[in-house]
């Protein structure tokens, strides 16, 4: 749901979020392009969409209103609120951020040397689309140079790039064969080879096969430590229990999940597969704020899903109580995390944990 001022949260009740409002308007974007909307003739959607860039337009200048030496955000903030932005040259920069606008874009087009390469792409397309003076000059400097843009991580930038240049159809053909969408893909990364796929097949240049490569591995990440502890109540205090740990029906543990950063993080995925035996204790579908986190949890048979808005640098913990239910021994296989739209989309994993269950 919309919030008021035309920014988007990345869960309802989350704080409104500049990043996920720059993200709903690229998917309006692309969405656009591909023909599946026409924002010109919706005009509830037009309406949404007005508030939105509004809203990013505001947040990108309304501190950087007089000329400054340095650019507002990091590069790749800029030019993703850029490239959202991009997809709609027809409406207009607020009068009150013109100038600050043209001083931005003029900073990025000249110090553009300094760019990564997939900044490079993105700074291309945008300035292709909105018919900026220097395009066909990043553009000879990406054609020269092409083994930098043809990675895997920067590929679906470059076929967009391709496309937008309207380039060979048989050049085109052959970077959409080297496309691969590998085992734990971001969702980004998922969601921009789609669209590139979509958007070829849409310009009827060739087909195109889309297949998962399941045997890739999946990295660990270096940025986060995750672990699970189980304590059990004894005389109205917990004491913590070790592997294979005997419990007994209607005993009551305290599961504390414990994350650690090495620095501020946002969007993060967690999946807490807790034993079979165990029953959590007043669970609701809710966005909750404690110790510090934002975070929406849901469950389902086995699992509980945490979706993090931010986790802080140093030591995080998630806690909630579960009942023993059933005897049996059973395997509780931990807990992972990731950042949902980390191009790395590497995955930090705790320990397995056996649990012997015995009757009253």
């Amino acid at each position: 749901m919309q919030n008021k001022n035309g920014s988007w949260s990345w869960f309802q009740d989350m704080p409104e979020d500049y990043e996920i409002s720059s993200y709903i308007v690229t998917g309006f974007g692309r969405m656009q392009k591909l023909g599946l909307i026409d924002i010109k003739k919706d005009i509830h959607l037009r309406r949404i969409l007005l508030r939105s860039i509004y809203y990013l337009d505001k947040q990108t200048f309304e501190k950087y209103k007089q000329t400054n030496t340095k650019l507002p955000h990091k590069n790749n903030e800029l030019l993703s609120y850029l490239y959202a932005r991009s997809f709609f040259p027809e409406i207009q920069i607020p009068k009150q951020y013109k100038a600050t606008y043209e001083f931005y874009k003029n900073q990025l087009l000249e110090n553009n040397k300094k760019l990564k390469p997939a900044e490079k792409l993105l700074l291309a397309i945008i300035a292709h689309r909105n018919n900026w003076q220097f395009s066909q000059n990043i553009k000879s400097k990406i054609d020269k140079n092409t083994e930098k843009f043809t990675a895997q991580e920067y590929l679906t930038f470059y076929i967009e790039y391709l496309i937008e240049y309207k380039k060979n159809r048989d050049i085109i053909k052959k970077y959409i064969s080297d496309l691969n969408i590998l085992a734990g893909s971001s969702q980004k990364t998922l969601a921009s080879t789609i669209y590139v796929l979509l958007l070829e097949n849409n310009n009827q240049y060739s087909d195109f096969k889309l297949f998962t490569n399941k045997n890739s591995p999946i990295k660990t990440s270096k940025q986060l430590k995750i672990k699970k502890e189980l304590f059990k109540r004894n005389n109205g205090k917990f004491r913590k229990l070790t592997n294979n740990a005997i419990v007994s029906v209607g005993d009551t543990l305290s599961i504390k999940i414990i994350i650690k950063s090495k620095k501020t993080l946002k969007y993060l995925k967690i999946n807490d597969n807790y034993a079979a035996g165990l029953v959590p204790l007043n669970f609701s579908e809710e966005v909750i704020h404690k110790n510090k986190l934002i975070y929406y949890q849901n469950q389902n048979v086995g699992k509980i899903k945490y979706y993090v808005y931010q986790i802080n640098k140093g030591s995080n913990t998630i806690e909630y109580q579960a009942i023993v239910k059933y005897t049996g021994k059973y395997t509780d296989n931990g807990v992972s995390i990731r950042q949902v739209y980390s191009q790395s989309n590497s995955v930090s994993r705790s320990k397995k944990y056996t649990l012997n269950v015995s009757g009253n």
